[in-house]
């Protein structure tokens, strides 16, 4: 007995010894790639304003990671905004949803003194223009989330389409708002995205981006059986909810 417990604390340390080992290789590795970059950018990055995050399910277990450029620390944060999106570090899109939500809702009272002194048209155009293009941008990412989560945004989707459409609170058939706008709710709307890329990957392949060039496989590249599903797309086991949420794994369904 005591012989297997020498061998098991001995094992113990040797595990903390290689996991001391990659967090410092990777301390450096990713130091050195950001100032390569930072170099090749001729300096034009702006380390005061530059933050970074991690990403993964145990990334709050990797709290003592630092990471510093030309001996700069620089800040780890659990969300940032890129491009108009919040992206946290749990891919959960709480965090975008709210800043949509504290956007669109000032909308609710503009929209009540309007909208009985402009013809139905023009309501239809300012809806358009300031409501559905908040919540259509990003709604490839910030929709892939759980239903709680989208249903406050929700919520006030219905309720804006009601005031624009002059429709009493008491109308609680919503499908009827979203037909006569011709339009989509948070989730369909999140599908409806992930169909137009699917449309223009398989028809349209050189008008994306060269990453997208070789985004999926189909079957009969990965077997040479011809089988009737050899045209389709190979779809991967995956196990993480955040591997079944990309696009990689959705646009296959």
């Amino acid at each position: 007995m005591p012989y297997l417990v020498a061998i098991l604390k001995l094992n113990y340390l040797r595990m903390i010894t290689i996991y001391f080992f990659i967090t410092v290789i990777l301390h450096h590795f990713f130091s050195w790639l950001i100032l390569v970059w930072h170099n090749y950018m001729n300096g034009s990055l702006n380390l005061d304003k530059t933050c970074y995050s991690i990403f993964g399910p145990n990334h709050k277990d990797m709290k003592g990671f630092k990471l510093y450029i030309n001996s700069k620390k620089i800040e780890r944060v659990e969300c940032c905004k890129y491009l108009g999106i919040l992206i946290d570090s749990d891919l959960k899109w709480q965090d975008h949803i709210n800043y949509v939500h504290n956007k669109l809702i000032k909308f609710t009272s503009i929209l009540h003194k309007i909208r009985t002194k402009l013809p139905e048209e023009i309501l239809r155009m300012i809806y358009f223009a300031f409501v559905h293009s908040h919540l259509s941008y990003g709604i490839g990412l910030c929709a892939n989330t759980t239903s709680n989560h989208l249903s406050k945004l929700n919520v006030l989707h219905n309720r804006l389409l009601r005031i624009v459409q002059k429709k009493s609170i008491k109308h609680i058939i919503n499908n009827d708002l979203y037909k006569s706008y011709f339009t989509l709710p948070s989730e369909l709307l999140h599908q409806f995205n992930i169909l137009l890329f699917m449309h223009n990957y398989v028809h349209h392949r050189n008008k994306l981006p060269v990453v997208f060039s070789t985004y999926f496989e189909e079957n009969k590249v990965i077997h040479k059986y011809n089988t009737r599903q050899k045209d389709d797309f190979h779809i991967y086991a995956i196990k993480s909810e955040i591997g079944k949420g990309s696009i990689k794994y959705k646009g296959k369904l």
